[in-house]
């Protein structure tokens, strides 16, 4: 981890020496993600190519990309509702609804911050850390809550501890300059919780080599103004707090997160690509019909001029009475290639998989893998409870993070508000016979009887907060949850 700026001084490498291994990660997590194999494991296509398999990495297994989708599709496939507590009359006692919500409903929707939200997600699942950035655009005062990818994000922290005492985005960018040569730049943003500090240095090759200071034509206001007009050298944050905000998963040592892509998975993927390429070849060679007859029709090789056999070509057959006429129709032959134990064998690796990755295989399953019938919500869930778990994990990651990113926006358009929370759905399917024993059930128990266990049943079976008090305080309600219906 860094302790201080001095990674950037001129003279000093870029990307930092201890920041690359990080930095390698992500980018090889990244193409499996985008199911770049070839570039992410360029040993295992030297393997196959040793093989010499004709297919090599061309049949790929998109389960990196799948998994994250997965996750990402169960935790928002539903999406939440982003709320403020209601509002109470301390004379009367009547609540109503918090007049400010509609700023917050106005804001996700104008940053179309589910969409920010998914994209936060897929890098928490994928490369272990989140990051996202605050921004006010300085001509419509309006905020953006951008998502930022990790390779981008440096923290500086306290040495002994994992405290931050900075955030730095760093960023790449090739341009032409005055000299009308292509030059390679480093934009960089120091956030600490009173300013925002702007740098724009040259880099030459992998190193940093000097910075640009605001004086001249060349002035940091002209390198930057494709990201923000007229920013100066130091922006003062009006906040008092980051505008940088991050989250990681499962975090372990130090505050770096950890990808759900662990080794172990990737070492079972790379064998699950080898058994699938090795199959692929000896099925393409097996399936190809040879052909047999009389030994004088048979290509002869051309180096050595005798008659050779290759797989698929022509076998040629010698007459067992040479006095015999050939046969007018040469025969084929079909070879078996034993292959149930590969299958067996990717089976196996398949169920470990799905294992390591937390993803239950029954989101992966087709009707006949399941027998044509449907599975009931109970069964479901209880074969959903390893990726529920981890989903739950992710959305105690994320929430603390999106609902501070939307305050802090609310905030910089002067439009505070107190006590925002998100209601978290649940995207699970339900099965309408089964809620509705479950309703009966629970609500004929007396503990539902009164509007405070009415509310929370109701709760429980899908409805937002703000849903079950308007239906237990309906005055034209039939009697009540508990024994009542």
């Amino acid at each position: 981890m860094l302790k201080d700026l001095s990674w950037l001084e001129p003279g000093q490498p870029f990307p930092p020496t201890h920041e690359r291994r990080r930095l390698d990660l992500y980018e090889e997590n990244d193409r499996l993600r985008n199911g770049e194999f070839a570039e992410a494991w360029p040993d295992l296509v030297e393997y196959l190519r040793k093989g010499k398999t004709s297919s090599g990495l061309e049949f790929c297994l998109d389960y990196p990309s799948l998994i994250t989708t997965k996750t990402q599709d169960l935790i928002l496939g539903n999406p939440p509702d982003f709320d403020l507590p209601v509002m109470k009359d301390v004379s009367t006692g009547i609540e109503s609804e918090n007049p400010d919500e509609i700023k917050v409903t106005e804001l996700v929707e104008r940053i179309d911050f589910l969409e920010t939200l998914s994209a936060l997600l897929g890098n928490l699942d994928c490369l272990g850390d989140g990051v996202l950035k605050c921004i006010q655009v300085a001509e419509t005062k309006q905020v953006k809550i951008l998502n930022i990818h990790p390779k981008h994000w440096f923290p500086i922290v306290k040495r002994g501890t994992d405290e931050i005492q900075q955030h730095v985005l760093a960023f790449k960018y090739s341009d032409t300059g005055s000299d009308g040569k292509d030059h390679c730049y480093l934009e960089v943003e120091i956030h600490d919780k009173k300013q925002i500090e702007h740098r724009l240095y040259e880099l030459n090759a992998a190193t940093i080599k000097d910075r640009t200071h605001k004086h001249g034509a060349d002035t940091i206001s002209k390198r930057l103004e494709w990201t923000n007009l007229d920013v100066p050298e130091i922006e003062p944050n009006p906040i008092g707090d980051f505008l940088v905000l991050t989250c990681h998963s499962m975090s372990g040592e130090n505050i770096y997160g950890k990808s759900s892509y662990k080794p172990s998975l990737k070492m079972i993927l790379k064998k699950l690509i080898i058994r699938y390429s090795l199959e692929n070849d000896v099925e393409d060679i097996f399936t190809k019909p040879t052909f047999f007859g009389p030994q004088e029709y048979a290509e002869p090789d051309p180096i050595t001029k005798k008659p050779t056999f290759k797989p698929g070509g022509y076998l040629g057959v010698p007459a067992s009475d040479p006095h015999a006429p050939p046969p007018i129709v040469p025969g084929a032959l079909v070879w078996d290639a034993h292959l149930p134990d590969n299958q067996v064998s990717k089976e196996s690796l398949l169920a470990r998989l799905f294992d390591m990755s937390e993803i239950s295989p029954v989101l992966f399953a087709s009707a006949e893998k399941i027998g044509g019938r449907a599975l009931s919500g109970t069964a479901l869930r209880l074969l959903l409870i390893n990726t529920l778990a981890k989903c739950s994990r992710m959305m105690r990651k994320v929430d603390g993070v999106a609902r501070k990113a939307l305050n802090i926006g609310l905030t910089l358009e002067g439009n505070p508000v107190i006590g925002l929370y998100i209601e978290w759905k649940d995207s699970v399917p339900k099965m309408p016979l089964e809620e509705a024993q479950r309703f009966a059930m629970f609500a004929n128990t007396p503990i539902f009887a009164g509007e405070v266990g009415g509310q929370y049943l109701l709760k429980e079976f899908g409805y937002s907060e703000k849903e079950a008090k308007a239906i237990m305080t309906d005055p034209t309600r039939n009697g009540g949850l508990g024994g009542g219906m």
